[in-house]
């Protein structure tokens, strides 16, 4: 057992090595842009649905990176690519189990 866990471990630590040897600094660009993408900080509301009326704000950030409990969601999850290219004042259609709701984003900004 103690051999799979090293074999596991091993494994990670592989995996961490080469996405730390491929990643590299993204500067956000000046000046902002207005719409949704990768890094943005979005509130939007939900205008229908069983969250109706409730604002939520999130960063859209990269899978390795993101934690709901914390505001960041990866930015190839079902909300953020519904959201992705808005503008503040835009809606958005997305299905959330099997409920269809619309969206508005209300901020965006970087």
């Amino acid at each position: 057992m103690r051999h799979k866990s090293k074999a596991e471990s091993d494994g990670k630590h592989e995996l961490l090595t080469e996405r730390l040897g491929n990643a590299h600094v993204v500067e956000p660009p000046h000046p902002a842009p207005h719409d949704v993408r990768f890094g943005a900080s979005v509130t939007f509301r939900f205008l229908t649905g069983p969250q109706k009326g409730k604002d939520h704000t999130f960063i859209a950030v990269g899978v390795d990176e993101a934690s709901v409990r914390d505001g960041r969601i990866a930015f190839t999850s079902p909300i953020a690519q519904a959201l992705l290219g808005k503008r503040a004042g835009e809606k958005a259609a997305i299905v959330l189990g099997a409920v269809p709701q619309e969206l508005e984003v209300l901020s965006v900004a970087y």
